[in-house]
């Protein structure tokens, strides 16, 4: 996704959604919530953005890290990775923007919680996973988040399944890379029609370096 393409719909989603955050800023420790997190490291480190045409197979070994009887879809450094990527028949993996824009709605800023607002002001890819009526998935479906370079980087992934009447899936999220320091600011949403059912799992193999909300 081009962040700055003043044409596309969700562009003003992004102004929006940055601007209300900087009038919301982080949390801090007077937030009820919060009280017993302290965030001011994400203020001190600075951050860039990731670049979509990272090679992942260039800078971070997934050999450790795979993961047998699996379909796997792949994002490195927040930007969907198709070609390293697998899903059976039962999945529509959407990225075209055009589907983005119509879901627009989805976007959420109801709520004023930050990261949200921070995820959707620079979302690095938006991938909708769609598992269709009464499609019962009977191998697991992995997220593979990776994030790797020698700078401080923040990552945005912005992720929507949509899971149909009377279907059934496994979802794994798993996060690893080699970053020297990592923001990984994930979104994660679930519409889940009647009768339908999804197992949960996250794993995350990152450093310590790594900060991920």
């Amino acid at each position: 996704m081009d962040r700055d393409d003043a044409h596309d719909p969700i562009h003003q989603i992004r102004k929006k959604a940055f601007s209300k955050f900087l009038k919301t800023g982080f949390p801090t420790q007077k937030w009820e919530d919060w009280r017993f997190t302290d965030l001011s490291h994400l203020e001190k480190q600075s951050y860039q953005t990731s670049n979509g045409l990272d090679d992942p197979l260039t800078t971070t070994d997934r050999s450790a890290y795979k993961m047998e009887g699996v379909e796997t879809i792949v994002i490195h450094n927040g930007h969907y990775q198709k070609a390293l990527s697998s899903h059976h028949n039962g999945i529509r993996v959407l990225t075209d923007p055009k589907h983005i824009n119509e879901r627009s709605d989805q976007i959420k800023m109801t709520a004023d919680d930050p990261f949200d607002l921070l995820n959707t002001a620079f979302m690095d890819s938006c991938l909708s996973l769609i598992i269709d009526r009464n499609i019962n998935l009977t191998t697991p479906v992995r997220i593979l988040v990776i994030s790797s370079g020698i700078d401080p980087i923040m990552v945005s992934p912005r992720v929507y399944v949509d899971m149909n009447e009377s279907s059934s899936a496994t979802l794994i999220e798993h996060y690893l890379g080699d970053a020297t320091s990592t923001f990984q600011n994930s979104s994660l949403f679930f519409s889940i029609a009647e009768n339908s059912h999804l197992d949960h799992i996250r794993i995350q193999s990152n450093p310590v370096s790594a900060h991920h909300v």
